[in-house]
């Protein structure tokens, strides 16, 4: 806890101008996340739905449908 009033006590002792650099870089921060994500995300979709025909072969046979017919 007593991090956070540190942090609270040095941001209202920022100048408005170290203020508005400080808001500034937090935004780039949170968007080179957000992209990481985004591009994590692309390429798990893009990869799974790349697979799937591979993989409708052995997911489509009838042994297939026997085995997991205990679940429908």
């Amino acid at each position: 806890m007593q991090s956070r009033v540190q942090l609270t006590h040095s941001i209202e002792n920022l100048s408005l101008n170290e203020l508005i650099w400080l808001l500034q870089h937090i935004v780039k921060v949170i968007q080179q996340k957000v992209g990481k994500t985004e591009q994590t995300t692309n390429h798990v979709t893009e990869t799974a739905l790349l697979s799937e025909p591979a993989l409708a072969e052995d997911w489509n046979k009838p042994e297939e449908d026997e085995a997991w017919s205990h679940l429908q």
